[in-house]
């Protein structure tokens, strides 16, 4: 095996990397399905605290003419943006647990199928590659360019230099 030497961060035993193999595609589906589990698991429990902050702000009187929880069915436009604001709430935090993780190189289902996020010269990404990845995904649908290419890499890969390897 070759080894590569990342650039990017300080020398130690994290940034020499073995050139492995890129990832196909049904490797990446599964850390992708175990990983939706976990953004379940935070959209639920995100959930749970932005009811609990909207709630917090109508009891100090920061929410106009609603007083009680149950006083929102008949306050339309306060009940949209408690959607609104427990939607946002979520999605930032799930967006926030892609990039926090792609930066350190794994997700948790990309450590439990030994698969590597990397930039093509072994260096993790910087939060912004790890935001635009995020986006250029386009929820997954990326990953079908998979199929219709030999070195096995996604539309967000190669928008941001990067790739996911099969850690043997």
């Amino acid at each position: 095996m070759i080894l590569v030497m990342n650039t990017h961060r300080p020398m130690n035993e994290q940034n020499i990397t073995r050139n492995w193999p890129r990832a196909g595609y049904l490797r990446r589906l599964a850390a992708g399905i175990y990983d939706l589990f976990l953004a379940l698991a935070i959209f639920v429990i995100t959930g749970f605290v932005g009811h609990l902050i909207f709630i917090a702000w109508m009891k100090l009187g920061w929410i106009q003419g609603v007083q009680d929880f149950s006083q929102l069915n008949q306050h339309p436009e306060q009940l949209h943006w408690l959607h609104v604001w427990v939607r946002g709430w979520c999605f930032f935090w799930i967006i926030y647990f892609y990039i926090w993780f792609w930066q350190r190189g794994q997700t948790l289902g990309m450590r439990a199928w030994r698969l590597r996020l990397q930039h093509t010269d072994g260096a993790f990404l910087s939060r912004k590659d790890a935001l635009l990845r995020f986006f250029w995904s386009f929820g997954g649908l990326g990953n079908l360019l998979i199929w219709c290419r030999s070195d096995r890499r996604a539309l967000q890969d190669y928008l941001t230099a990067s790739e996911i390897v099969y850690q043997q």
